[in-house]
């Protein structure tokens, strides 16, 4: 089994480590190193008589940048995912926000025929009263129903306004 050394015949080397990164990827590989060596030092006799492979600073760096580039494309593939998410997300977002325009868009005429329809109902409900046919209790209930009718009207409306100030948003208006 070949036996890994760093110049200068120990583990750790010449060169002092730059940044945090390095210095955990040095010992590691220096644990490593020093385990197959059996040694945590080894008499630089032994690096010249061919039994052992020798480290030189210049494939510790190289590693090192392959380390760094390898990091910096899974950073870079990450941002992508999330980027890409983020699109899909805010596609999404303005969907919704137009189903909730269309179905708000939709009921508002259903409302409008239905709180016309009330508000004539009120009218001969007022008119009967008046010639002694029904009572005043009657007519209470018929505004009860139209006042509710005329507050889903007004609650539909709320949701249209709602789902369009929703879209602008998602489309990157109206941001302070």
């Amino acid at each position: 089994m070949k036996q890994l050394y760093f110049f200068g015949g120990k583990c750790g080397g010449v060169r002092a480590p730059v940044r945090m990164p390095e210095r955990r990827y040095r010992d590691g590989y220096c644990r490593i190193s020093c385990a197959y060596s059996g040694a945590r030092g080894q008499d630089p006799a032994d690096i010249v008589s061919g039994d052992s492979k020798v480290v030189s600073s210049y494939e510790l760096q190289k590693s090192l940048n392959d380390l760094h580039t390898a990091r910096a494309s899974l950073a870079q593939a990450e941002a992508e995912a999330a980027f890409r998410q983020s699109i899909l997300d805010a596609g999404i977002e303005v969907n919704d926000a137009v189903f909730a325009i269309k179905t708000a868009s939709e009921k508002s005429a259903n409302y409008a025929a239905q709180v016309a329809s009330l508000e004539e109902a009120v009218e001969s409900t007022v008119m009967l009263m008046q010639n002694r046919s029904t009572t005043y209790l009657e007519v209470l209930t018929a505004r009860q129903t139209l006042l509710e009718a005329q507050i889903g009207e007004v609650a539909n409306r709320l949701s249209e306004i709602s789902g369009t100030i929703t879209l602008y948003k998602t489309l990157g208006g109206g941001a302070m």
